[in-house]
């Protein structure tokens, strides 16, 4: 018997020991799939009701409400389940006691956090059950980019919660087992680089998970030193909107096709693209997911609109129509590869990823990322907007830097955003990082 024959056995047996459920939900994900999507739809229209009739009787937030207007019991079909009040990362800060189960005690509930992509910290609580749910969705993934759950992965990840696990004795345990590393990718100097090289090829992994933005610059620094990573056999981008001229930059020079991944540290993983390379397939037993309007309002297929998300399996602190601040579009195209789930056509990124100009245009990041691709004076860039009428653009020059370039690169802004918006130029000698490690092109505090 081969190792990962080997490890896959004691995986089973494990968790048949454990008795935790893990080993039948993954199969049940893993045929589901292939389902009729009106079974796969049904399905998820009952785990809807099940957590709504639960979180009404359980959750004091919820049953006050949802109670006080004595109209509860009309909640219980999809149609007026869509008029049930957003929750909010703002809501949950003030409710967070209201907002816990009644029935899940409280050592089967996991602390977590998210610090967002601004910086704004929110805790929130994942029962026992769902992380079951969670880790099985996460097998099927792996399914789907071709990596087996004990096939090596490496991750060039920057959040400090997921570095600070792996350095803890427990978090070392599981990187054996499961064949899996982590390096921290805060830092991306040439050294640094130098050395991700070196573990890489030492590690030997068949899949690569990180950071579009630091993917980039990775794979230009192997291109710049003639390196290479031939054990490589699928990439998974996550954590920041992937833009075409990146997926194109970084499938090139690393010869490997990328799977992108829509997901959040509320949730785990949303949405996942196949081998197709192109729809997001939800993972519908777990989330139900709506794109809506500034209206609140369901929104037509291919039209952008603001994430709206359920989570099905998190008795212990239900998130149900969840605004988790991103903005995507709906598709209902059948994928070649057969799978029958739900799918998002396009992940647009965060909602204050949006710039809104003087004259009511509105400039989301790809426009962004092209315009100063295209700018060849300029090396690396962040667009910050604090007032409706003021924008800073910091602007890390280029070996090929020009006063005329970056005047030009002025003018199609004022045409897009209006002439009377005030662009304040700043050049930096580099462009910080998040406190999660995300490097962010567009950053606007009018949504905030």
């Amino acid at each position: 018997m081969t190792s990962v024959a080997l490890q896959n056995s004691l995986f089973w047996f494990y968790h048949f020991l454990k008795n935790d459920g893990l080993n039948s939900v993954i199969k049940r994900y893993k045929q589901n799939q292939w389902n009729n999507q009106n079974l796969i739809l049904e399905d998820q229209h009952r785990k809807i009701l099940d957590i709504l009739k639960h979180s009404i009787k359980n959750v004091p937030y919820y049953k006050s409400i949802l109670c006080k207007s004595n109209r509860s019991r009309n909640y219980y079909n999809l149609e007026e389940f869509n008029k049930i009040p957003f929750l909010t990362k703002d809501i949950i800060k003030k409710n967070f006691k209201n907002l816990l189960s009644k029935t899940v005690e409280k050592s089967c509930l996991v602390k977590n956090s998210t610090s967002g992509s601004t910086g704004e910290s929110l805790h929130f609580l994942t029962d026992a059950n769902s992380l079951v749910h969670r880790q099985a969705v996460v097998c099927r993934n792996f399914d789907w980019v071709s990596c087996g759950i004990f096939d090596k992965k490496i991750s060039l990840w920057g959040a400090p919660l997921d570095v600070k696990k792996y350095d803890t004795l427990r978090g070392h345990f599981h990187s054996m087992f499961t064949r899996s590393k982590l390096l921290s990718s805060y830092d991306l100097s040439d050294d640094k680089m130098y050395q991700f090289v070196h573990d890489v090829n030492k590690f030997q992994p068949k899949l690569l998970i990180s950071y579009p933005s630091h993917l980039v610059l990775f794979a230009e620094f192997l291109e710049k030193k003639s390196f290479q990573l031939p054990c490589l056999r699928s990439i998974i981008t996550s954590g920041e909107s992937l833009y075409p001229w990146q997926r194109k930059i970084i499938e090139r020079i690393l010869g490997v096709k990328i799977f992108d991944r829509y997901g959040s540290r509320e949730f785990g993983n949303i949405a996942h693209q196949c081998e197709i390379h192109s729809d997001y397939h939800i993972n519908a037993e777990r989330f139900y997911v709506e794109i809506v309007d500034e209206r609140g309002q369901p929104v037509s297929e291919g039209e952008v609109g603001g994430v709206v998300v359920t989570d099905l399996d998190n008795y212990g602190f239900p998130f149900i129509r969840y605004k988790i601040g991103d903005l995507a579009s709906l598709s209902s195209t059948s994928c070649p590869c057969g799978r029958n789930l739900p799918a998002l056509k396009s992940i647009e990124g965060r909602s204050f990823d949006i710039i809104q100009g003087v004259n009511g245009n509105r400039l989301g990041g790809t426009f962004w990322t092209l315009l100063m691709r295209r700018t060849k004076a300029v090396e690396n860039f962040q667009i910050i907007q604090k007032r409706i009428d003021t924008l800073e653009i910091r602007i890390v020059k280029s070996v090929d830097y020009s006063l005329h370039a970056i005047e030009d690169m002025l003018n199609t802004v004022h045409e897009k955003l209006g002439n009377d918006m005030h662009i304040d130029v700043t050049y930096v000698p580099y462009i910080s990082t998040t406190k999660n490690g995300k490097r962010k092109f567009v950053v606007s505090e009018l949504w905030s």
